[in-house]
C-alpha cells in the first residue's frame, strides 16, 4: 500500500526508525478508515517525523515504544506543528489497535488549585460530614483566583 502512495520514496518510509515496519501497516489502515489519498499522505509524513522524534529519545525498538513517549511527541507536536499535532493522536489510535503502546499514561501532579479543591472535599466529607456528592459539586464551581 505505501508503495502505491509513495511510488517513488516508499523505502525510505520503511526504513524509518521504530516505526519503519509498521508504515505499510499504517498506510493500509488509513484507508481502510477512510481517509483520502492526500490525507493517508499527510498522515505518512507526520508518522515520519514522530520516528524520528522518537529515535532521539532513544526508543530503538517497537517494543520500547510506551505511550509516555507518545504523549511526548504530542507535546512536541503541539509546539513545533500545532495544525499538525492531531497526526499523532490517529498514530497513537493505530498503533493501540495493533497491540503496541498500551501502557497507561503516567498520571500527572495536580495542580496547585486541583490539590486545594481535593482537600476541600475531604474536609466537606470527613469534617464536616457531607455527603460525597456534594463535595464533588464543589468541582462545577469555577475558580475565581489565578493560581
Amino acid at each position: 500500500m505505501i508503495s502505491e502512495i509513495f511510488p517513488e520514496g516508499f523505502l525510505r518510509y520503511q526504513a524509518l526508525p521504530v516505526l519503519g515496519p509498521l508504515m505499510d501497516r499504517y498506510a493500509t489502515w488509513l484507508r481502510e478508515q477512510q481517509y483520502t489519498w492526500r490525507s493517508t499522505r499527510y498522515e505518512l509524513r507526520m508518522a515520519g517525523h514522530a520516528a524520528k522524534y522518537l529515535k532521539r529519545r532513544s526508543v530503538r525498538r517497537l517494543e520500547e515504544l510506551t505511550q509516555w513517549h507518545l504523549a511526548a511527541c504530542h507535546r512536541l507536536f503541539t509546539k513545533k506543528f500545532p495544525s499538525e499535532a492531531g497526526s499523532i493522536l490517529v498514530l497513537t489510535r493505530f498503533l493501540h489497535e495493533i497491540g503496541y503502546a498500551v501502557s497507561p499514561p503516567i498520571p500527572l501532579r495536580p495542580s496547585h488549585a486541583e490539590s486545594l479543591v481535593n482537600a476541600f472535599r475531604t474536609h466537606l466529607e470527613n469534617v464536616r460530614g457531607y455527603a460525597s456528592s456534594t463535595g464533588s459539586d464543589c468541582r462545577r464551581i469555577p475558580c475565581l483566583v489565578e493560581v
